[in-house]
């Protein structure tokens, strides 16, 4: 054989290297090959894989049970032979999760959407809240102080006297007891009713006004000053007398 010939051919026997660089790169070529090993997890999927894109040889017990009971390949299955032909799909899970969760998990709910006019709504509500608070606390103070001007030792009902007002009449059990009593927790409706019931209370009782902040000497004091007994009447028509501070 000629050296042309010999020359015109790829050397492929690794013992014929001559060269350094060949050495080293063909035995770094087999450390790569020794040393890639997949992981069981991917092994598995290539596996399962492989298995379900396989078709079920006709030696199978279960291929030969299905043809003795009239199936044939490729054609749907029953007795019209109008269902599925092909085998449900399987849907691979590889977590713990219950179904569906994982799903749920990923969906980040999103931020719920104020507007403007939402946000001076809920002001506008916050605020009116704070001033039935604030009216409530003082009309029940000045029932309070009224009451006992006029030696009352008992209110006509147990909210129309604050909590300080109620413990200090008290012995020491009691007020032990209601120090552990958690605080009452009233909604905008019943502020607006314990309100008006104080304020009908002391107009009637004591001609006092809660809109005038006022305690008038007589019923004709009264009607002549007072514009009236509800809010509306006061904001139409300004009251002409002092207010009263609650030592008065």
């Amino acid at each position: 054989m000629s050296e042309n010939i010999l020359k015109q051919c790829d050397d492929i026997r690794p013992g014929l290297l001559h060269s350094k660089g060949l050495k080293r790169a063909h035995e770094l070529k087999k450390k790569q090959e020794r040393s890639v090993i997949k992981p069981l997890r991917v092994l598995e999927d290539e596996k399962r894989e492989a298995g379900l894109n396989a078709k079920l040889p006709e030696s199978n017990k279960g291929f030969e049970l299905l043809k003795k009971m009239g199936y044939k390949p490729g054609i749907g299955i029953g007795k019209s032979e109008a269902g599925p032909s092909n085998p449900l799909n399987i849907v691979k899970k590889s977590n713990r999760l219950g179904l569906g969760f994982a799903n749920k998990t990923k969906q980040e709910t999103p931020p719920p959407e104020t507007s403007t006019d939402d946000f001076r709504a809920r002001l506008k509500r916050k605020r009116e809240m704070s001033d039935l608070k604030h009216t409530y606390s003082k009309l029940q103070r000045m029932c309070f102080v009224y009451d006992d001007s006029d030696l009352i030792g008992k209110p006509l009902y147990k909210w129309f006297w604050p909590d300080k007002g109620s413990s200090d009449s008290a012995t020491d059990s009691n007020s032990d007891e209601d120090e552990e009593k958690k605080p009452e927790i009233l909604d905008s409706l019943e502020l607006e009713r314990r309100n008006h019931c104080i304020g009908e209370y002391l107009r009637e009782k004591y001609l006092y006004c809660q809109f005038c902040q006022s305690m008038f000497c007589d019923d004709n004091d009264m009607n002549k000053n007072c514009p009236g007994p509800t809010k509306e009447d006061h904001e139409e028509t300004p009251c002409s007398v002092s207010p009263t501070s609650d030592s008065d």
